[in-house]
């Protein structure tokens, strides 16, 4: 434990009740073990130094902790934590650290993180934007100046008010132009690419399904990319 915490930086780390320590005391141990080859692997693909991959410190990990049901593993923003589970946990570490970082970078903008979904990831809002100090409402940059000069806004789904007031509006940043256009960009890139249409399909066209959401196009893409880069580099890992 104390060299995992070492390499990484975790903000902590938990076991649930339900992974002891199992037989010849390696339960715990393996899954240790295998976490930490496989985030070693992800800091060589990514090409930052272990202790980044912790987010500066700001990250949790679980084993088996925090929750059950269906799903592998699951991201948590509120609480900034990973959480593998016990018997499905492996092979989805890649998936669940690109929310951590999409999540993270989102929180570096003060106040622009909140209870819902959109508001707690920078692929929603990749650039620089202006949200409504009451009611939250976004309005991209060049749609902000726009109105403000008493023109339209270009984005016919974004609510505009009536009445227009510059001092209503707070400008969010937060995070460097060249963090905000990589993200426009690999949004762009998504929404172009056949990965969507699957997805919608497999949503049934349902408005906001689970697999069309961008957030989770871009956290398949990145398990992707990860796989694709280990292969070219004659190794492999699945966890």
């Amino acid at each position: 434990v104390d060299q995992f915490q070492e390499a990484f930086g975790f903000r902590g780390g938990k076991f649930g009740k339900w992974v002891q320590q199992g037989k010849n005391a390696k339960e715990r141990q393996g899954m240790l073990n295998a976490a930490y080859d496989a985030l070693m692997d992800l800091a060589d693909i990514i090409g930052v130094p272990p202790r980044a991959i912790s987010m500066n410190g700001e990250l949790g990990i679980a084993f088996g902790a925090r929750g059950s049901g269906s799903a592998s593993a699951h991201y948590e923003p509120g609480n900034v934590i990973i959480n593998l589970t016990k018997t499905r946990g492996a092979g989805s570490l890649a998936h669940e650290w690109f929310h951590a970082l999409d999540n993270y970078f989102q929180r570096q903008r003060d106040g622009a993180t909140g209870p819902g979904r959109e508001q707690n990831f920078i692929t929603y809002a990749p650039e620089t934007y202006y949200q409504h100090k009451q009611n939250g409402q976004r309005l991209p940059a060049i749609d902000f100046e726009a109105m403000a000069d008493g023109g339209k806004g270009r984005r016919g789904q974004i609510f505009i008010p009536s009445r227009f007031k510059r001092d209503e509006w707070t400008k969010i940043e937060g995070v460097r132009p060249q963090v905000g256009e990589a993200f426009a960009d690999l949004v762009n890139a998504l929404n172009e690419s056949p990965m969507r249409k699957r997805a919608w399909l497999i949503d049934k066209g349902k408005e906001n399904g689970y697999w069309s959401r961008i957030i989770e196009r871009g956290a398949r893409a990145f398990e992707s990319y990860v796989i694709d880069k280990m292969q070219k580099q004659g190794y492999h890992n699945d966890y």
